[in-house]
């Protein structure tokens, strides 16, 4: 049986905690079910989804 490869998922929330957070949510989710969710953000947002355990 072959097993098949995780889904990355890349996630580029806007410029806020509001949405930021709510992406974060998401994430872990996605992340619970098998994929491999990342981040693109904007510089001011370095290290809070890493803080997560997420890939920016």
């Amino acid at each position: 049986m072959t097993r098949k490869a995780s889904p990355t998922i890349a996630l580029f929330p806007e410029a806020s905690f509001g949405a930021a957070l709510n992406c974060v949510g998401i994430a872990q989710a996605l992340r619970a079910r098998g994929a491999r969710p990342v981040f693109i953000c904007h510089a001011g947002f370095s290290g809070v989804f890493a803080d997560y355990g997420f890939q920016e």
